[in-house]
């Protein structure tokens, strides 16, 4: 029976692997329709704890002079999450792209 330690470990490298995974994906989908703009904004639906923020900040900034997440999901939890995550992550790392995330209605 595998340890509540072990189960979050495991959680954490199948996360490290699909991050890397969509931004492989993110960068071979998007070359040919993203050029150099001044300004890119991005809606995340159904974010969660929007884990995938530093991805989409990553590429919006290599595309972008500025740009703009909005991250929106139904559970008010995640959302709490993602805003005490990326708020500062990004604030702290002065990016060019901004976040804001919100709970949709029910």
């Amino acid at each position: 029976m595998a340890t509540n330690a072990h189960k979050l470990k495991k959680r954490d490298t199948d996360l490290a692997e699909d991050l890397s995974t969509l931004e492989r994906s993110l960068k071979t989908l998007l070359q040919d329709q993203l050029c150099q703009r001044s300004e890119i904004n991005t809606i995340n639906l159904a974010c969660g704890r929007a884990d995938e923020t530093g991805i989409l900040t990553k590429i919006i900034g290599e595309k972008a002079k500025s740009g703009h997440i909005q991250g929106i999901d139904l559970r008010d939890l995640e959302i709490k999450q993602a805003q005490q995550i990326w708020k500062p992550t990004l604030a702290q790392a002065k990016s060019s792209v901004t976040c804001d995330f919100r709970a949709g209605a029910r």
